[in-house]
């Protein structure tokens, strides 16, 4: 059951209490003048022991939006749920569900469960695409990754989509003989994944079954069609996660699709990226997750069928402008909020303002340790010279990104250079870089997005998981220390160094070699397994294609 303490700013709520106990306040003020009314009473549904139960819908009345006002409504709602004592009652959401966020390699993702029996898979989350996608059971050569291979054998729900049912047939599909209907995607780093198209329940979990059921988040499952991907090429077959979830605004997405089914009000989620993980919210955004003192500044956006795509006005290092011509910001395809992809890149017009700006601000020309060695040293000092990067947008919305979200580990871990890549042609991507650190909220419905200074790590303690619970009495949470073992995985540190052949007149590949070297995941925890000593490295053989 989702819990009552991150909802403060849910514009409607519902409170389900036994019908035996019904004599509440028909209104609560707050300490800041807002007033919590009963303003519908509805019939509810029986528990389960046949108990009638009522439905009360709560509005909240002339909310001031700032990190006091939040926390006194969720005292003020947690005081509310103790008032029924005697019988069972439930203060129940219907309007959003937070869950957590796991770092995987630049990228950030979180768990669903589909099917019935529920079967875990990890997904990458993805502000730019629209699919949602895994490997199935079928899948051969498809990596490894946080979870076996789904299988839709083993679930009761699943429904195999084919071309006769061209409502629930997606994308620009290709019929098989078997009349399965199968999807191909390709991004443009190179990756791509083949699948069959699957319908059944899904919904977005925490990292246990056993703490997603706790919380009754599959109150948040919906009838969803997904691909099952049976193979995959490029960072698909090396990443963490086993694969990807699009959230942009086309209506094929879980977000729009809980909306239809009327499980959230609004095409509204927020993404809360931290170093070593972060929060969603599907249907809201929760302020609390704003540092104190940070309110949410909202920008237009257009584009969201593709890409949400913000209207930036100019870019600063310490305060120096990179460019004296804001409209090369707009040209080409504008700035798009790509979440799902690692790094920022900015147009190329502006390459030279900004190295002459970074130059200006460090003494020395921008270079990654590749291109020309600026490298450095992991060290407090050093990273707190580094200018702090700011991208203005339309509406007077600042985002300031911080250096040690913008610097990148080498891959023997002891030095650090810059993660802003070469810039792009026309256009730009505002990537997870960005995003960390930042409460960043993406709202369909009225075409904006907000940004608010952001405090991201998820507590589960406040939905009443493990890591603690309140008493009888609502006295504090207190969270238990956890055992974690370290977690290393494999990462590409060279790329493939295979050189195509020069005058050939068909398409060909040319094989290579690339370097891996395994990184710390997961720092250990308590008495959890210590990282080893000394990262393995591998040499692996790779394939380039030559068109």
């Amino acid at each position: 059951m989702p819990s009552p303490f991150r909802t403060s700013a849910a514009p409607a709520l519902v409170l389900l209490a036994a019908a035996t106990r019904t004599s509440c306040a028909s209104a609560l003020h707050l300490r800041d003048g807002s007033v919590l009314e009963v303003d519908r009473e509805l019939p509810g549904p029986n528990l389960d022991n046949g108990t009638p139960t009522k439905l009360y819908s709560l509005s909240l009345g002339r909310v001031r939006r700032d990190h006091m006002a939040s926390a006194d409504l969720a005292s003020a709602m947690d005081a509310m749920r103790r008032g029924w004592h005697g019988h069972r009652s439930l203060l129940y959401t219907m309007s959003f569900e937070e869950t957590p966020l796991f770092l995987g390699y630049g990228t950030h993702f979180a768990y669903i469960y589909a099917g019935t029996p529920p079967q875990r898979a990890s997904v990458i989350i993805n502000t730019g695409s629209h699919f949602s996608a895994f490997p199935c059971s079928e899948c051969r050569s498809c990596g490894n990754h946080t979870d076996p291979y789904w299988d839709p054998s083993q679930s009761s729900t699943a429904h195999i989509v084919t071309c006769d049912e061209t409502e629930r047939c997606h994308g620009a599909y290709k019929c098989q003989s078997d009349k399965k209907c199968v999807l191909r995607e390709h991004y443009t780093e190179g990756s791509s994944w083949r699948a069959k198209q699957v319908d059944d329940l899904l919904w977005v979990g925490e990292r246990t079954l056993s703490d997603s059921q706790k919380h009754d988040d599959s109150a948040f499952s919906v009838d969803f069609t997904f691909g099952c991907i049976e193979s995959l090429t490029g960072l698909f077959k090396t990443q963490l996660a086993d694969g990807i979830m699009g959230l942009n605004a086309d209506s094929r997405t879980l977000i729009t699709q809980l909306a239809t089914a009327g499980k959230i009000s609004e095409r509204k989620f927020s993404l809360c990226f931290s170093e070593t993980g972060g929060t969603m919210v599907i249907g809201g955004y929760d302020p609390l997750l704003n540092k104190p003192g940070s309110e949410m500044q909202y920008t237009p956006s257009t584009g969201e069928i593709s890409a949400p795509t913000v209207k930036v006005t100019d870019v600063t290092l310490n305060g120096v402008s990179i460019t004296t011509d804001a409209s090369v910001f707009q040209k080409g395809t504008g700035i798009k909020i790509v979440s799902g992809t690692t790094n920022t890149y900015l147009p190329r017009a502006v390459a030279e303002g900004f190295s002459a700006a970074w130059e200006a601000a460090t003494g020395s020309p921008y270079a990654t340790c590749k291109m020309n060695e600026f490298c450095m040293t992991r060290t407090t000092v050093e990273l707190e010279a580094l200018p702090v990067l700011m991208i203005h947008m339309d509406g007077g919305v600042e985002v300031n990104v911080r250096p040690e979200a913008y610097m990148d580990a080498s891959s023997d871990e002891e030095n650090v250079y810059p993660s802003l890549p070469p810039p792009c042609s026309m256009g730009g991507v505002l990537g997870a870089n960005l995003l960390r650190d930042h409460n960043v909220v993406f709202d369909y419905d009225n075409h904006v997005v907000g940004f608010a200074d952001g405090a991201c790590d998820y507590h589960a303690d406040s939905r009443g998981s493990d890591g603690g619970s309140a008493g009888a009495e609502g006295g504090p949470a207190v969270e238990a220390e956890a055992n974690v073992d370290c977690v290393t995985a494999a990462k590409r540190v060279e790329e493939c160094d295979a050189e195509c052949p020069t005058g050939q007149s068909e398409p060909s590949t040319a094989e290579g070699r690339e370097i891996w070297v395994d990184e710390v995941i997961t720092h250990p925890q308590g008495s959890g397994q210590a990282c080893p000593d000394k990262m393995a490295e591998e040499h692996r053989g790779c394939v380039k294609d030559c068109p």
